[in-house]
């Protein structure tokens, strides 16, 4: 086999797999032992050569033993399935493989990128057309981060932290792990991120903020960031963004809202809502590989009010092999990024969007809403389920009852796990006010409520096998 031979075959196993992987009785996962799967797969590398046939066999292993996120049964993350263009996209950009820091290098992915980022502040109703891509909404709050950081000392990029204080940022307790993984990498402390309380339906609650900058500020600490998220990575919940800017506003705090997962519903006019206040942030996570249904990563930073705070942030004065001065400096995008290579995500995005356009993606997120409001009432109607929140967007919270089962979180995490091993459906979990709940994730437009229909009928063999047994 040629190399070219070799290239029409990988694009036959991917039409293959594209076909495949939408049918309804598709097997989600194949569940294997690590060992096993090393063993089976040949993991180990070793010095001597193979040719395209055998890497041709790994590929065929490789998909069939991969989770299969476009099935209509993956209910598992964030992020599901995958639009055609944006995938298209995706081959392009690993084709062309440059890096999006100089239109130099990269003309219209730099082009792309710049559209997308005026798009987006657009949406958001941010002033001026200042972001990033960059590689996930992880590293989109630790740029935030530090560019509340960069904005309350504007010195601390050259004179380092020492001397500073205890910095402190506020978070709500139900927001994303990866506050945590920040303040750890910028040297902060995770002890230092302060949690906030939450109603019952999830969000902040404002006089417990209140009191927690105080105390904060009582003890002689530094408070310098409040972190909103716009769509809670478990129940789906939306912190009052316009109240939570008048507090900012009054101890001089920068104001993140991190919308990795709901700020995509700012292209609904019905739902936008949610995000209430959100043109008043100082910076937006931002996650389209999530709602919008592109390939992973593509994700961005914005930053609200024409302000040049993210160039100041992460710019230096070296790198001058690569940002050289020239007519058309003020399109390299480099100068605004804290990576060096960087990947053109653009690309990917650009065409499903530039497809779909607004109306397009409007109708699907609306879609969205309805579908996961039919599956709530699947649930409702159920007698051998309950909802275990109220649904405020695409996170549908459930369990099962029992009446004969006193520990019903290690009940229904049996049936989850038994469930997940038969490969017929993946659905997560996590808890909420302290019990387990399946976390049904509505975010797929080519699923119908058929599909839904087909996971609780796989739910419920799962249930009758764990009944057997007690």
């Amino acid at each position: 086999m040629n190399e070219n031979q070799f290239l029409k075959s990988v694009f036959a196993k991917i039409e293959s797999y594209l076909e495949e992987v939408t049918k309804a009785n598709t097997t989600v996962s194949n569940n294997t032992e690590p060992e096993q799967l090393s063993e089976e797969f040949g993991i180990s590398i070793g010095r001597a050569s193979c040719d395209y046939e055998q890497i041709c066999n790994h590929i065929d292993m490789f998909l069939d033993y991969s989770v299969k996120t476009k099935s209509r049964q993956f209910h598992n993350q964030l992020f599901a399935g995958y639009n055609t263009p944006s995938l298209v996209g995706e081959f392009i950009t690993a084709l062309t493989n440059t890096s999006n820091y100089t239109f130099e290098a990269s003309p219209l992915g730099t082009l792309m990128e710049l559209e997308l980022i005026r798009k987006m502040n657009e949406a958001a109703g941010f002033k001026g057309n200042k972001g990033t891509f960059l590689t996930g909404g992880s590293n989109a709050n630790m740029i935030a981060m530090l560019c509340a950081r960069q904005a309350k000392f504007p010195t601390i990029k050259e004179s380092g932290i020492s001397g500073i204080g205890t910095l402190t940022i506020f978070v709500s307790e139900a927001s994303h792990y990866s506050y945590e993984k920040a303040a750890n990498t910028i040297g902060m402390g995770i002890d230092n991120v302060r949690y906030i309380k939450t109603s019952e339906c999830g969000q902040m609650i404002m006089s417990e903020l209140k009191r927690a900058i105080c105390l904060s500020l009582d003890a002689g600490e530094v408070p310098f960031m409040i972190g909103a998220t716009a769509g809670t990575t478990e129940i789906g919940a939306f912190d009052p963004i316009g109240e939570m800017r008048k507090i900012a506003d009054e101890y001089s705090l920068w104001l993140h809202v991190d919308g990795a997962w709901g700020a995509s519903i700012l292209l609904s006019r019905k739902h936008r809502h949610l995000l209430l206040g959100i043109e008043k942030a100082d910076s937006l996570s931002w996650d389209p590989h999530k709602m919008m249904n592109v390939p992973l990563i593509c994700s961005a930073l914005l930053l609200n009010n024409n302000s040049d705070i993210l160039l100041e942030t992460v710019s230096t004065t070296r790198g001058g092999y690569i940002l050289h001065e020239h007519e058309f400096s003020d399109y390299d995008l480099g100068h605004n990024s804290i990576q060096c290579g960087k990947r053109v995500d653009s690309v990917k995005l650009w065409f499903a969007w530039k497809f779909f356009g607004d109306d397009g993606y409007e109708k699907n997120i609306d879609y969205l809403f309805g579908l996961a409001g039919d599956v709530v009432k699947m649930v409702e109607d159920n007698p051998h389920l309950e909802m275990m929140t109220q649904r405020q967007s695409l996170n549908v919270l459930f369990r099962i009852k029992n009446e004969y089962v006193d520990d019903l979180c290690s009940y229904n995490l049996q049936i989850r796990n038994t469930l997940a091993a038969s490969g017929k459906a993946l659905c997560n979990y996590c808890t909420a006010g302290g019990k387990f709940v399946f976390r049904l994730i509505v975010n797929n437009p080519q699923k119908t409520i058929k599909d839904f229909n087909q996971f609780f009928v796989y739910l419920d063999e799962s249930k009758k096998l764990i009944d057997k047994n007690i």
